[in-house]
């Protein structure tokens, strides 16, 4: 009973506000909607949660038409911290939904509701954890798959990412990435292959845009990850990856363009990245032995873009065992 009638005081002291602000000729909330229907959506969405307690009245706008849907926006209770709030109504959708803060400014950066992000399905979701560092976020999702995650915490407390189709459902099936850290960027990778990235807490998500594999996208993460960001990623020796991780008896190893890198699960060892050898060169030039004789020489084994490869055996033969 105690929770109905607060849920009655909340909606009477609405209704009596924006009774008030009609009666003061000012705009209302839900004002501008094209029908009774969605004014009541807008009206709903302005009392869930706690954004009515966030935001100050009267709105800053009203109703308006923008792209495929209906925006109002509001203004921050905090004059300080003048965060921008609003509640929007997606034509494929009959709901009203949130959006404020970090996420409704990146959103109107890289093309608010007429572009490529269009409108979110859901209110913004709170303290999400991250499987890398057990940090939390608020993540909100778009049409067409996207996401945008906001950081609560951590180094990069307070920043906002967006991660776009089709990084989005990678990021969600690997769970080791954790957050996002960067924007989607442009690189090329140490054989002038040209690519997109976009990086995260455990990971790199890279989607190739030129060559044989132009539009494939692969994941690296977990201890393969590590090392490949340790020896410098793309810039490397290694290049792009040009494979998903996979498992090759017992040990997990993941193909890059210039080689692989590969470990034990269990083992506590580091993952190690190998080269293919390309090349071998003998410290001196071809020498006849009479029998009996020693000669000590020193083999260099090279990759395919001439940088010297350690750690590789080297198995010495002859022609002429006589």
């Amino acid at each position: 009973m105690a929770r109905k009638s607060l849920r009655a005081g909340v909606v009477f002291l609405l209704a009596a506000t924006l009774g008030l602000l009609l009666a003061q000729g000012q705009i209302s909330v839900g004002e501008g909607s094209p029908d009774s229907v969605v004014l009541g959506l807008f009206v709903q969405a302005f009392a869930r949660n706690d954004f009515s307690a966030n935001v100050s009245l009267p709105p800053k706008t009203k109703v308006r038409r923008v792209g495929p849907g209906y925006v109002q926006d509001f203004n921050d209770i905090n004059t300080e911290r003048a965060y921008p709030w609003a509640l929007v109504k997606p034509d494929s959708v009959e709901a009203v939904f949130q959006m404020c803060c970090e996420i409704l400014t990146l959103h109107a950066s890289i093309g608010s509701f007429t572009g490529q992000i269009a409108y979110p399905v859901g209110d913004p979701r709170s303290e999400i954890v991250s499987a890398v560092d057990g940090t939390l976020s608020t993540q909100q999702n778009f049409e067409g798959g996207h996401a945008i995650v906001l950081h609560q915490g951590g180094t990069y407390l307070g920043q906002a990412f967006f991660v776009r189709n089709p990084y989005v459902t990678p990021w969600r099936a690997v769970p080791a990435l954790g957050f996002p850290i960067g924007q989607e960027r442009n690189t090329t990778s140490r054989f002038s292959t040209t690519g997109t990235q976009q990086d995260f807490q455990g990971g790199v998500i890279v989607q190739i845009t030129s060559g044989a594999r132009s539009g494939q996208l692969y994941t690296v993460s977990g201890p393969i990850y590590a090392r490949y960001f340790q020896i410098g990623a793309g810039s490397s020796f290694l290049g792009y990856p040009i494979g998903d991780e996979m498992t090759i008896s017992g040990r997990q190893q993941q193909n890059f363009e210039g080689g692989l890198i590969e470990y034990t699960p269990g083992s506590g060892l580091p993952a190690e990245a190998r080269a293919p050898v390309a090349s071998v060169r003998i410290d001196a030039a071809p020498l006849s032995l009479q029998v009996g004789n020693v000669v000590q020489r020193t083999a260099e084994v090279f990759d395919s873009l001439g940088n010297t490869v350690l750690g590789r055996p080297v198995t010495w033969t002859t022609s002429n065992r006589l």
